[in-house]
């Protein structure tokens, strides 16, 4: 039997933290199940990784120990998450895949949209732009560190 250490109450299921599990069978049987919850991309190179995208992990996300989870397929009823510990193996998370908000990401994508609709309308009182030249990595950047990328046409606006 597996006794929770003091974070895993504190600790939610996300990527990089170790996880076990109890899977509840049908039959009455129950079965430990250890992992760590990494992105997909890593998933193969190692045994004990678990991948984001699998039915299994998505159940469990942000849950914390001591849950029991509804889980149906044909052998399993439900799940119980024993404890959760940040993760055992020296795996890299890149930050781009562990972001706590991805609706900035939508957000600037967005931005960007309208961005470059904007500079596609025509001329405005401010000259014309040129959509082509926006590029999104750079405006993604946070304020301050972006350079912009609008060109006025000046042969148009000109005496």
């Amino acid at each position: 039997m597996v006794i929770p250490t003091e974070n895993s109450n504190i600790l939610r299921a996300k990527p990089g933290h170790h996880i076990v599990l109890e899977l509840h069978y049908r039959s009455g049987a129950h079965e430990v199940l250890e992992f760590d919850l990494v992105p997909d991309e890593l998933v193969g190179t190692e045994q004990g990784l678990m991948g984001l995208s699998t039915p299994l992990a998505k159940s469990i996300l942000n849950e914390k120990a001591g849950i029991l989870i509804p889980y149906f397929t044909e052998e399993i009823k439900a799940l119980k998450i024993l404890e959760i510990t940040p993760g055992r193996k020296n795996i890299a998370l890149k930050p781009d895949l562990h972001r706590e908000n991805p609706l900035e990401d939508i957000r600037a994508q967005i931005e960007f949209r309208e961005a470059q609709l904007f500079a596609s309308s025509g001329n405005t009182k401010w000259g014309s732009y040129d959509p082509d030249g926006l590029d999104y990595e750079t405006w993604k950047k946070p304020p301050g560190t972006a350079t912009t990328n609008h060109k006025e046409d000046s042969g148009k606006n000109s005496p």
